[in-house]
């Protein structure tokens, strides 16, 4: 883990290099050994304090999101129960079965004279 710094125009730059970060990960922190102290609780919170400008603790909030309700009347719920539960699996048991070529069928779809020709598929 190295910390390097720099001035940028009239502020200081901090860039912290970690060649892993399981040091810094939930399970690590509460991982015991035998006969190793380990202080990584305080390598981060450190490394947090310096790199965030002395504004400590860091606050990683976010704006509660705008589209967070689904605004549907009665009729539309009950077509899109049917379309869920009745249409939508109707529609694909109809797919398999005219299109879907079934076991050992030699062709998905055979064209015979005029006439396209569909193999049966099984279930």
């Amino acid at each position: 883990m190295v910390m390097l710094d720099r001035e940028v125009g009239s502020k200081k730059q901090y860039i912290l290099v970690v060649g892993c970060a399981d040091c810094i990960s939930n399970g690590e922190l509460t991982r015991t050994r035998n006969d190793v102290n380990s202080n990584n609780y305080s390598l981060i919170m450190e490394s947090f304090r310096v790199l965030g400008d002395g504004v400590f603790p860091v606050d990683v909030s976010r704006p509660a999101p705008v589209d967070n309700a689904i605004k549907i009347g009665e009729t539309g719920l009950i077509v899109l129960k049917w379309f869920a539960l009745f249409i939508l699996p109707l529609g694909i048991v109809m797919v398999v079965h005219f299109v879907g070529a079934g076991p050992g069928a030699p062709d998905l779809i055979t064209r015979r004279g005029n006439c396209l020709c569909f193999s049966k598929g099984s279930l």
